[in-house]
């Protein structure tokens, strides 16, 4: 057991800098499931590709992702790196998953 002055030298919580701007709507665990479902249907499409030269040259695909890209900055995020970071975050958080250390230190540095 610490001590009350071991436990006033602790260092304290400082946010990651990469989550800081995103609204409190995207940071509530509770959404995670229906941020999600928006952006996946987001993308969804009924195009068969085989080849991903095929699907760059899809109009109606090139139409989803662009519209994908739309509703992330909606929601507030700046770039993909910061959507896959939060993404694993809130994965670990919902789905109560255990982390290594090392692990956790960089999903939160956004590598």
């Amino acid at each position: 057991m610490i001590t009350k002055e071991q436990a006033e030298n602790l260092p304290k919580y400082t946010p990651s800098p990469m989550f800081k701007d995103l609204p409190d709507f995207v940071k509530d665990p509770k959404n995670f499931y229906t941020i999600e479902n928006k952006l996946l249907k987001a993308i969804r499409s009924t195009c068969n590709h085989e080849e991903v030269v095929e699907w760059h040259k899809c109009k109606k695909c090139q139409k989803k992702v662009a519209n994908r890209q739309q509703k992330m900055k909606e929601y507030g995020f700046t770039s993909p790196q910061q959507y896959f970071a939060w993404k694993q975050v809130m994965d670990i958080i919902v789905n109560k998953k255990k982390v290594p250390v090392k692990e956790n230190e960089n999903i939160v540095k956004g590598i």
